[in-house]
């Protein structure tokens, strides 16, 4: 399952905002306008293996963040 936000104008995630997706393995939230995150955003997504963030405006990032991503194995921080 994948949740692709892409091309938004997306600026922040906040807290718990994807609380009720836990079995999505796949999160692309590339080419936003993003510049800041919540350190509770990803609690939730239990089963994430892929996360997309490149092309953003992030000038720094709670690595505190990605605590509740246990499957994680690939995160894009590419162009921010």
């Amino acid at each position: 399952t994948a949740i692709r936000l892409s091309h938004n104008f997306i600026s922040s995630i906040a807290q718990n905002a994807f609380q009720s997706f836990e079995n999505v393995r796949e999160l692309s939230l590339w080419n936003n306008k993003i510049s800041s995150i919540d350190d509770n955003a990803f609690s939730g997504l239990n089963n994430l293996e892929r996360l997309r963030l490149d092309s953003n405006n992030l000038s720094s990032f709670n690595l505190k963040a990605l605590e509740p991503l246990k499957r994680l194995h690939f995160i894009n921080f590419a162009i921010n």
